[in-house]
């Protein structure tokens, strides 16, 4: 079905795109509905018959919007369809079980079968088509349940399912797939063999749960689960985007299919839409939720997906008549060395009369096919030649004799020639020993397609890595004990591949072990305690460690981690000793286990020096806007003992970690106001050395801004039957709204749809199932610091014995009354009979123009009058447009009044004219 109705949707679009616009909209009277009817002007898509849309409005809404921003021209002009939005005020559209008001469906039944029958429109009764938003949609949705033998297809935007109760619209749903598809085969049981050939579309906000603003998303994959029952198909599934025509307004379908393999379902999901319906004009968003005009300009075109998804899948025309498209089969393309090869096959019902392979991604390029003319064409080993490694996407297209083309699917191929590497070479190598029993190794390697990455040495199989500076390569090894070793270099490329070079034998000659030497060995004695420091080297080897011991106390190990042949042992102190004599001995060990010793004596006595105190060089605390206090300084020591540093504010010490060079820094916060002393202390560890700073601050207090209560304006009350829809705006300056409460004087509560803290929010609350009365809502909202508004009150009446046919809010009996029908009341009219909408009245008294029978009251009736608003003339007996009174002569036409002689007699009748 699809394939062939592409065909025409090319022509119609070639058609429409030489005109700005194709067709007109026109205002017909269907009933209780006034309806907005656009015809256009181009050919239609599908058997020379026009498909009929009917698109219904929201509550509130009124048709005027969705003629204005529907954007349904453009579309209509491309398939040559009728458009009709019927109106009947603005209030919702009825839909069962229990309506706001009195049921649509029978008056939207007359608004089809009016367009249907007026052979004007040429309407195919094959497509006609309802679609809807909101209420409308719910409408549209009990349409196509009720009337499938005269619904094709249906649109349902942002709507609760049929069978759900009007009166819970903006609650959470209420009813289950099961009880829609019950209520839905429940109102025409006889006609429930159409649903055979019925598609539908669904489309909501949000991602198919939450409210949108009015309505819960919820009911979408609800109403779309309840179809796939009612059609036979599985559940929708897939994830396609639909590109929005502004950034961020993209959607995503999900599709269903029958057993057939025909398109019956699609579901839309648009997650940054609220409750709109979305046209795809590209001129802003719905505005306020409540009291904006519901349509969506910046999202998806779903006005042209929902007419595409229509006359693709229509499953009960037939196009038989039409040209078909080509069909491409067996297309394949795969990957031979540096090319690619495509082959399959085209046909057509008459001529084939071109392919193309399109090749594209690591490189662009083409292929015409040679076709001879007939209804087939072999694709045979094309091949694109010459291509680089990457991936390419293949595409085939057929076009007909009658300009019909179709394109297969992208495939997609790889190219991955890897070409057989080379590899390295070892050019170069030697091996030899030195003077100190160390074998040295260098050489040269090379790489002639590529690079060499590394080399190693192979040492009797064990592995080492050598130093490579572009093609040389050195390594030396001092460790090796006496005996004879074979050693070879091995060369890696870029690719992975190695070289080996020819095996070479070294011999390290034996002999005795040098033992360590200590190059260093220090002792200094301050107070009670010593510092030890020591270096020993090994020629020949590695010093393993350095171990000390003073007096007949345990020998303390230093190891060297970095097994080196010459090791400084860390810094070693050692206090608490007794003033006297004290030996120091250190012990170095080489990797022979050869030691060497150093021994060093000391003195301790009890005139070492008398310790001095550490110093302060600042110390200051200030306090911040913060409620901070930032405490800084510096201290040093003397004698470069380590240093203890707290920093006390007001009893509570905090420590305090010196810089190298002494700085002591501390901040605190989150104090409350009052009067602060800090104290550094910083202390040496050798009692009393102990010194500290004082600062004082004081914290001021901070006094917060009284919060401000947030207020509410624009309150009103819409009533129909037993419901009332309380609306209003509420706005916070100096912080959120999070909470709202309606409720009447009564005592009855109002559910309020679900709304974003913010600072300003457009509130709705509804309750239906009210007693007659006057009734009182007082909404209260309150703010992200607890503060409640003021009661903001509104006041509306409930009546059930009121009847108003239109919708419009208003009762029959109390509707005024328009004589005329020019949209003026007869108490305001100036012409209560005659109709006249501008109202005009030259002689400002009650009559106006249209029906006074002496505008200028100059008591020449207007009939009888040249001059009808002109009190100085009646006549014009010449007829030169000029008054008898004023002209120079009134029974000779002049309308020049030339008067040369300036006699008050016109040229034209003055016969003394000199």
């Amino acid at each position: 079905m699809r394939k062939l109705l592409t065909i025409a949707l090319g022509i119609v679009t070639a058609i429409s795109a030489t005109s700005a616009v194709a067709g007109e909209w026109k205002e017909e009277q269907f009933g209780s509905y006034d309806t907005s009817v656009y015809v256009p002007d181009t050919t239609p898509a599908i058997n020379g018959k026009r498909a009929l849309m009917i698109n219904l409005r929201g509550c509130a809404q009124g048709k005027d919007k969705l003629v204005n921003r529907g954007n349904w021209e453009p579309t209509a002009d491309e398939f040559g369809m009728v458009v009709a939005v019927p109106g009947n005020g603005t209030g919702c559209l009825g839909y069962a079980p229990r309506p706001m008001g009195s049921l649509a469906h029978t008056g939207i039944l007359q608004v089809i079968n009016g367009i249907k029958n007026d052979s004007e429109y040429n309407i195919d009764e094959k497509q006609v088509y309802v679609s809807g938003l909101s209420a409308g949609g719910t409408v549209a949705m009990e349409m196509g349940c009720r009337y499938p033998d005269i619904i094709a297809g249906v649109g349902v935007a942002s709507a609760p399912s049929t069978g759900s109760s009007q009166t819970s619209a903006m609650s959470a749903p209420s009813i289950n797939a099961a009880q829609v598809v019950s209520a839905c085969e429940g109102y025409s049981p006889q006609k429930n063999s159409y649903f055979e050939t019925q598609i539908a579309s669904l489309i909501t906000g949000n991602n198919g749960s939450g409210s949108d603003g009015i309505v819960y998303s919820n009911w979408t994959p609800i109403s779309a689960d309840a179809y796939a029952t009612i059609f036979g198909t599985p559940k929708v599934s897939g994830n396609t985007k639909i590109t929005g025509v502004k950034t961020g307004g993209d959607g995503t379908e999900a599709l269903a299919y029958d057993s057939n393999n025909n398109l019956r379902i699609s579901r839309i999901f648009v997650p940054s839409m609220q409750h709109a319906w979305a046209s795809g004009k590209g001129d802003g968003g719905p505005g306020s939720m409540y009291g904006g005009d519901y349509v969506d300009g910046d999202k998806i075109n779903y006005t042209q997906h929902l007419t595409e998804f229509l006359f693709d899948n229509n499953l009960r025309v037939s196009r038989e008549d039409q040209n078909q498209k080509p069909t491409l089969s067996g297309i394949t393309a795969v990957a031979n060395g540096n090319s690619i090869v495509v082959n399959g096959t085209a046909k057509d019902d008459v001529k084939i009369a071109s392919v193309t392979i399109n090749l594209s991604g690591a490189a662009s390029d083409s292929i015409t096919v040679q076709t001879d003319g007939s209804a087939t064409t072999t694709i045979t080993s094309e091949t694109f030649t010459n291509l680089e490694n990457g991936t390419y996407s293949i595409v085939v297209t057929a076009t007909d004799d009658e300009g019909a083309s179709t394109s297969s699917d992208p495939v997609a191929v790889t190219i991955d020639v890897q070409e057989e590497n080379i590899p390295p070479s070892v050019d170069s190598f030697t091996a030899s020993i030195d003077g100190q029993n160390c074998l040295n190794v260098s050489g040269t390697a090379s790489d002639e397609d590529g690079s060499v990455v590394s080399v190693s040495i192979s040492i009797s199989g064990a592995s080492y890595d050598a130093q490579l500076a572009g093609a040389n390569f050195t390594y030396q090894n001092c460790d090796l004990e006496a005996g004879s070793y074979s050693v070879s270099a091995i060369a890696t490329d870029n690719d992975g591949d190695t070289d080996i070079s020819t095996s070479q034998t070294v011999t390290i000659e034996g002999g005795e072990n040098n033992a360590p030497e200590i190059t260093s060995f220090e002792v200094t004695a301050k107070n009670d305690c010593l510092t030890i420091n020591a270096t020993a080297k090994d020629t020949g080897g590695i010093i393993e460690g350095i171990a000390y011991k003073v007096d007949d106390d345990m020998e303390l190990n230093m190891i060297n981690p970095q097994q080196t042949s010459i090791f400084s042992m860390p810094t070693q102190t050692v206090c608490n000793l007794q003033p006297g004599e004290h030996t120091v001995r250190v012990k170095a060990s080489d990797n022979s286990a050869t030691d060497t010793y150093a021994t060093k004596t000391v003195v301790i006595t009890d005139d070492q020096g008398e310790n001095t105190a550490p110093v302060f060089g600042s110390f200051i605390a200030t306090a911040d806007n913060d409620q901070c206090i930032v405490a800084t300084g510096s201290v040093t020591d003397p004698d470069n003992d380590p240093l203890t540093v707290s920093i006390n504010i007001s009893g509570i010490s905090y420590p305090v970690a010196p810089t190298a060079e002494g700085g002591i820094s501390l901040t605190k916060c989150d104090l409350p106001a009052g009067e602060y002393s800090v104290v550094a202390i910083a202390n040496d560890g050798i009692n009393p050395a102990t010194i500290s700073a004082t600062s004082s601050v004081t914290i001021e207090e901070i006094i917060e801004p009284e919060n401000k209560a947030p207020t509410i304006s624009v309150a009103k009350a819409q009533v129909q039957n037993d419901c009332v829809i309380v609306t209003g705006i509420a706005s916070d300056s100096d912080g959120t709204i999070v909470s709202a409460a309606v409720s009447t004087t009564t005592g009855i509560a109002l559910d309020v749809a679900p709304f974003e803290p913010s600072a300003s929010i457009n509130l709705a609350a509804q309750k239906c199932g009210l007693e007659d009365g006057d009734y009182i809502a007082q909404i209260l909202v309150t703010d992200n610091e607890g503060a409640p508004s003021g009661v903001s009150s509104v006041s509306f009446k409930v009546d059930s014995t009121c009847v108003d046919a239109n919708e419009n809010g208003i009762c029959d009996d109390q509707e005024p009354i328009d004589t005329d029908n020019d949209g003026i009341e007869d108490q305001k009219d100036n012409c209560p009979e005659v109709p006249n909408t501008d109202q005009a009245n030259f002689d400002k008294d009650m009559l106006g123009d249209a029906c006074d029978t002496d505008d200028d009251n100059d008591g020449t009736a207007d009939e009888d009058d040249a001059f009808p608003f002109d009190s100085s003339e009646s006549k014009d007996s010449d007829n030169d447009s000029i008054g008898d009174n004023a002209d120079n002569c009134p029974m000779n036409p002049n309308a020049d009044q030339v008067d040369s002689d300036q006699d008050g007699k016109g040229d034209a009748c003055d016969n003394d004219e000199p």
